[in-house]
Order: structure tokens, then C-alpha cells, then sequence
């Protein structure tokens, strides 16, 4: 094979490697099972990671007021927050997470997550309650939010409450990961109307990823511009 040949293959192979490890698939995730609750935080959480890093504990915050997690049978293996959104507020958590440095590139797609409500007592709504939830990424830069969509009356106000827990998903984010950049992934639970506590469950973040190509493609690409520079040399 010819330096120039060789040039050729190994920019095919480089691209090949590149493009063909992108494929949608699972970028974070927990199922909360097995979580440890502490006071407002969830720790012990197992996260399904693929080019970024676990964020580790999450905790529910509203900017001010003290408050905790259900922990009650119904709340088992989920993010139940013993907060009274219509007494008492708004709640979010920050989900935080940075690109893995051995990750070429990681695009984020859809963010989805199972949707309950809980009554006073931590136990699952027996009736429809009002229940909206907002999803906000941030960077570490803090100058807004890279995206913010929001899905209102997810359970009906009224009427029994056959459907307890409703997966929401929100797509085409269309979001590209900077090395070195922090991102905060934000949900906001609200509602209006008769009270109601609310929690989540089976989060996942979708999108794209692309691996560092392999130190062969690299080795190979470095071998032929090398054969370029000798003929050169001895052309001159």
C-alpha cells in the first residue's frame, strides 16, 4: 500500500471509529432503588453512566424552607418529597454532572421520569391532584438556562386516581457537551388547587455518545503522515 493510500485508510478508519460508537442509548439514569434518605437528600443511589459522571446524592430544595423526603412504604425506592405544593411551595432537585474526559462528544436528546403523587400522609394519591413539572439544564457559566420545558396537568384535578404514576418525557434537547463544563439538570415540581405532595421515579437521560477514537486509529494516522513528510523530504 502507498503512503497515500495509507493516508486514506487511516482518516477512514479515524472517522469510522468516531461515528460508529455514536448511537442513542442511555446517558444517566437512576431507579432510586435501594436509596438511603436522610433529612431533604437521597443517598446510596445507583446511576447508569455513560460518558459523563455520576452526580452522586440528590437532595429537595425550595430556595428557603426546611422539609424532608417521604420515607414511608409507598415511597420506597423513590424521590418522594413531603412537601405540600399547594400549601406550601414549589420544590426542585439539581441533578449535576460533567462530560467524561475519555468521551470525544456526548449530545443530550430527552429527559423522562415517572410522575407520582402522594397525599399527607406519604401514602400514593387516592384522587387526582394538579401536578406540573419543569425540566431546566444550567452550566457552570450561570448566565440561564441552556433549555426549559415545562408539561402542566399531568393528573387531572378531579375524579379518582386510577393512573397513580405517569411516565413524562421531554424530547429533542438537542444539547452538546463542552469538556470541562458542569451542567446542572433542574426538576421543578408545582401545583395548584387541593394540596398535594409529589415525587419521581425511573429517571433517564438519553442522548449520543462518541468514545476518544482507539490509540490505533491514532497510531495509524500518525504512521501515514509521517510516510508523507519522508517523501516529501526526499522529493525535495
Amino acid at each position: 500500500m502507498n503512503f497515500k493510500k495509507l493516508c486514506k485508510s487511516a482518516l477512514l478508519v479515524t472517522g469510522i471509529l468516531a461515528s460508529s460508537a455514536a448511537s442513542a442509548t442511555v446517558i444517566l439514569s437512576t431507579d432510586f432503588d435501594g436509596r438511603t434518605v436522610s433529612g431533604n437528600t437521597a443517598s446510596d443511589l445507583t446511576w447508569t453512566t455513560n460518558g459523563v459522571i455520576a452526580p452522586g446524592v440528590l437532595a429537595a430544595n425550595s430556595g428557603s424552607d426546611s422539609f424532608s423526603l417521604f420515607d414511608t412504604a409507598a415511597a420506597q425506592d423513590r424521590f418522594a418529597v413531603d412537601r405540600n405544593l399547594h400549601n406550601e411551595g414549589n420544590w426542585f432537585t439539581d441533578i449535576t454532572f460533567m462530560m467524561a474526559n475519555d468521551f470525544a462528544s456526548v449530545s443530550l436528546s430527552s429527559v423522562s421520569f415517572d410522575s407520582i403523587i402522594f397525599n399527607n400522609s406519604g401514602n400514593v394519591q387516592g384522587v387526582q391532584r394538579d401536578l406540573d413539572f419543569t425540566v431546566e439544564l444550567f452550566d457552570d457559566l450561570a448566565l440561564g438556562p441552556i433549555f426549559s420545558y415545562a408539561q402542566n396537568n399531568i393528573f387531572a384535578a378531579n375524579g379518582s386516581n386510577s393512573q397513580p404514576v405517569k411516565n413524562i418525557s421531554f424530547d429533542n434537547l438537542a444539547v452538546l457537551l463542552q469538556q470541562d463544563t458542569e451542567y446542572t439538570l433542574r426538576i421543578t415540581a408545582s401545583g395548584t388547587g387541593p394540596g398535594n405532595n409529589a415525587g419521581i421515579d425511573n429517571f433517564v437521560l438519553s442522548g449520543d455518545v462518541s468514545p476518544v477514537p482507539a490509540p490505533q486509529a491514532f497510531a495509524l494516522l500518525a504512521l501515514a503522515i509521517a510516510g508523507i513528510a519522508v517523501r516529501k523530504a526526499k522529493r525535495s
